[in-house]
């Protein structure tokens, strides 16, 4: 009876333990899969008080629209696309120097796989492999198992053509149709050998204005000063601190950028000074916020009645104009001829 106690006491713990790792485990993957962000990744204020933002919304749970509210104040009309169901063009390109063999290849691989079966079915991806030569694996195709079979096919081999290889997307991308464009460029060091400089790629992909998505895989020879300045410029990204087993995390998350963007538009109801925005996404089940500050664009906000220069007006309802610099001359002129001729008169 005592070994059917101690048994049985065994059996109980032995599932009871079982059971919590299994409910841990569950609830590991619930968090996981309820893991929702907004972040805002550009403000445009060209036409202030018309303000267009673009952000990324990633939640499982239905949108119902979004919400902003400026220093506590409701913006009345906010309209919202989702830019991120429109096609888009995406050049990837994979550096395949020598400092890449064993782990970084075998992940940058997975990690492009990755990317282009995250996208939508009606985005048009090209692979660009770059070394001692540049080549192009695969031009634009929405044809996902070519693409795969392209980043597969790739070697490490010979040097870095950095530039040239930019410089070969950068005419590439140029002939495709789809407003939506991104260069990706995955690199573990600076440039060693092409014809053109980073000041001209620099130029080159500022006129074309394609945002190019800079990944930096850590190494020692890692040279990220073209790289950042071209993502700035372009109002693309530079990704630093890049670890080959965190590439796979990189490419999902650009792919959940691309497909996930939404592009909202409203009016400020404050015009002068800075203030600060609440951007609510208004989901079945719950809400997602996120808050930046706004501020004008230089110079707005100054109206006529901070020019001195102003006349009263002489009735009731007529708006005050600002005196004319001719009638102020000739004025002067006259009021200066009077004297002279009193003065005149008098002596």
């Amino acid at each position: 009876m005592g070994w059917m106690t101690r048994a049985h006491s065994t059996w109980c713990i032995s599932n009871i333990i079982l059971l919590t790792i299994a409910i841990l485990v569950g609830v590991g993957a619930s968090l996981a899969l309820a893991a929702e962000t907004i972040d805002v990744n550009k403000v445009e204020i060209e036409e202030y008080p018309k303000i267009n933002l673009s952000l990324v919304l990633e939640s499982e749970l239905e949108l119902e629209g979004f919400s902003i509210t400026q220093d506590s104040e409701s913006i009345g009309e906010v309209t919202s696309l989702k830019v991120g169901e429109k096609p888009m063009s995406v050049v990837i390109l994979i550096d395949l120097s020598g400092s890449m063999k064993g782990e970084p290849i075998v992940e940058a691989k997975k990690a492009a796989k990755q990317f282009v079966e995250q996208v939508g079915a009606a985005d048009r991806i090209a692979i660009i492999a770059f070394s001692s030569e540049v080549d192009v694996v695969s031009s634009f195709t929405a044809d996902k198992l070519i693409l795969a079979e392209s980043i597969d096919s790739l070697e490490v081999k010979g040097e870095t053509r950095l530039h040239d290889a930019i410089a070969v997307a950068s005419e590439l991308i140029s002939k495709e149709t789809n407003k939506r464009k991104a260069i990706v460029v995955l690199s573990d060091g600076g440039d060693t050998r092409s014809t053109r400089t980073g000041d001209e790629v620099i130029t080159l992909l500022g006129n074309a204005g394609v945002p190019l998505y800079a990944i930096a895989l850590t190494s020692p020879e890692l040279d990220t000063e073209v790289l950042a300045e071209t993502a700035k410029l372009t109002e693309g990204r530079l990704i630093t601190d890049v670890r080959p087993e965190t590439l796979a995390g990189v490419f999902q998350r650009l792919a959940t950028e691309f497909t996930s963007e939404y592009r909202i538009t409203f009016e400020s109801v404050i015009l002068e000074g800075p203030s600060d925005l609440t951007v609510v996404a208004e989901l079945a089940g719950e809400n997602l916020s996120t808050k930046l500050e706004l501020v004008p664009p230089q110079g707005f906000g100054i109206t006529l009645d901070a020019v001195p220069a102003v006349a009263p007006a002489s009735q009731e309802g007529l708006v005050p104009t600002i005196a004319s610099p001719i009638w102020l001359a000739l004025a002067a002129t006259l009021g200066f001829m009077a004297v002279v001729l009193f003065v005149s008169a008098v002596g």
